[in-house]
């Protein structure tokens, strides 16, 4: 073959390569846009299996047993904590009386006759915050007297923090309602669950190196006793709302009481 054709051919070769090159290379490009735009994340499962010394130690142990009556125990705990707030709560707003009730119906009575008006509405939220405060001081109160009252039990808070003390609270809930039949721990079959000794185990002792349970619980009823106008806290529910809805009543029946007869109402019930 001449040597020219073999330069030909070999120039032509290159070329078809540098243009297949380019044409990848733009296609590649053509694609940058698409690519490396998100993270992705993996999760990757493992197993922690116990073996050897550990799994023997476990079972010497039984902490199995002892893990799944923690959480026996813990569920059982709950609605009796419930009821011991519901029961803080009804004392501490029992035989009190709000100061500043009246200038609340007058700031409300005018906030109603024009709810654009900035002023008015500052002049009722303040007052309303005035209220909240009152109520907070009310649990305190009540708080202080239980202290007082079960003064064995040892607490360290002086205010509504001590219902969520630990251990303490669970000496009070066994104070409270120890004595009833839920407050022993039961099986799957609700058979009582004893110790090595034969005695029923109380649902609300041995707290005191497991009280992270109840955390998340706790700090959701803390809530209840703000007075920062949080949605979920008594006294917001209390002013805010359940009194601004007493008021409207009252004054919806100042407006109609005179046209009904009542007399003839109470003859139809």
């Amino acid at each position: 073959m001449p040597e020219n054709q073999e330069y030909t051919r070999s120039v032509n070769f290159n070329r078809k390569n540098m243009a297949q090159t380019k044409l990848n290379n733009d296609k590649a490009k053509s694609f940058d846009k698409f690519t490396n735009q998100y993270s992705l994340s993996k999760t990757l499962r493992f197993e922690l299996k116990s073996v050897g010394e550990t799994q023997r130690l476990l079972e010497e142990n039984d902490v199995f047993q002892m893990d799944k009556n923690i959480k026996k125990k813990y569920e059982a705990t709950k609605p009796y904590l419930d009821r011991l707030h519901r029961e803080f709560v009804k004392e501490a707003l029992s035989n009190v009386a709000l100061e500043g009730y009246g200038d609340y119906i007058a700031a409300y009575k005018e906030f109603l006759k024009d709810r654009k008006d900035k002023k008015k509405l500052k002049e009722l939220e303040k007052i309303e915050k005035e209220l909240r405060q009152q109520i907070k001081l009310f649990f305190n109160s009540q708080a202080q007297q239980w202290k007082k009252e079960y003064q064995d039990i040892n607490f360290k808070k002086n205010d509504f923090n001590i219902l969520l003390e630990v251990p303490q609270v669970f000496d009070l809930l066994k104070r409270f309602y120890g004595k009833e039949d839920d407050a022993f721990l039961k099986d799957d079959d609700g058979e009582y669950i004893v110790d090595e000794k034969g005695n029923k185990i109380s649902i609300f002792d041995s707290w005191k190196n497991f009280g992270g349970y109840f955390t998340k619980f706790f700090e959701t009823r803390k809530n209840f006793y703000k007075d920062d106008g949080t949605s979920t806290a008594i006294s917001t529910r209390a002013i805010d709302q359940n009194l601004r809805r007493f008021i409207d009543n009252v004054i919806l029946f100042e407006k109609i009481k005179d046209k009904i007869d009542f007399q003839e109402v109470e003859k139809d019930n």
